[in-house]
């Protein structure tokens, strides 16, 4: 990479943490990152409060360059950059592609800060006011953690009472009941004792 380009994504980079890039823009960078994805995050110097910013304002662009990004650096304190981002499908995607695609060793051995994210999600519900919009939020939260327990991301043993309360606080809501069964029966194999009443509820949920 010559230097001219080189200094254009760097500029670019930091445009991407106040605004967003448009789609020449993102390619550029994302082209970058794929051919010199060392050099750039060395050389851009972006912290982690930038690199939340980066992902808020171009979650597109966050999708492929994180991950790399990710591959490059050793401090946790960028994986807790991104626990501050606001819950949403756009932070819940990006942290699934990275939870299953990254090969980063931060991300997969730090238990700490995914149980802080899936926890934030989790208290989040309680932000929303009943309507359309805390329905889909709650399917989404309920949808995620599913998705972790079927891969085997998350440990049943250290997320089962977590997840279990917010079943039974968020039972009417679609995919919640699907979530409670797979944890139960994760739970189970493991010799853990499930609520009977609580299972039956949920199995009666499914069911309508």
């Amino acid at each position: 990479m010559d230097s001219k380009t080189f200094s254009q994504t760097i500029q670019l980079i930091h445009d991407a943490c106040k605004r967003t890039l448009t789609i020449p823009e993102q390619q550029f960078v994302q082209k970058a990152f794929k051919s010199h994805a060392s050099s750039v995050v060395s050389h851009c110097e972006l912290s982690p409060e930038k690199l939340h910013d980066l992902v808020e304002t171009n979650h597109i662009l966050a999708m492929d360059v994180v991950p790399l990004f990710f591959e490059q650096v050793d401090d946790k304190e960028y994986l807790y950059g991104l626990a501050k981002v606001p819950v949403g499908n756009t932070s819940v995607e990006l942290i699934y592609h990275l939870l299953t695609s990254s090969s980063s060793s931060i991300i997969h051995n730090d238990y700490d800060f995914l149980h802080i994210y899936i926890s934030n999600s989790i208290r989040t519900c309680e932000l929303y006011e009943e309507g359309p919009r805390k329905d889909k939020y709650v399917r989404l939260v309920a949808k995620f953690i599913q998705s972790l327990l079927e891969k085997r991301i998350i440990p049943i043993n250290e997320y089962l009472i977590e997840i279990q309360s917010f079943c039974v606080g968020y039972f009417r809501f679609k995919g919640v009941a699907t979530l409670f069964q797979l944890a139960s029966s994760e739970a189970q194999k493991m010799g853990f004792e499930i609520d009977r009443q609580q299972q039956q509820q949920q199995q009666q949920q499914v069911a309508m």
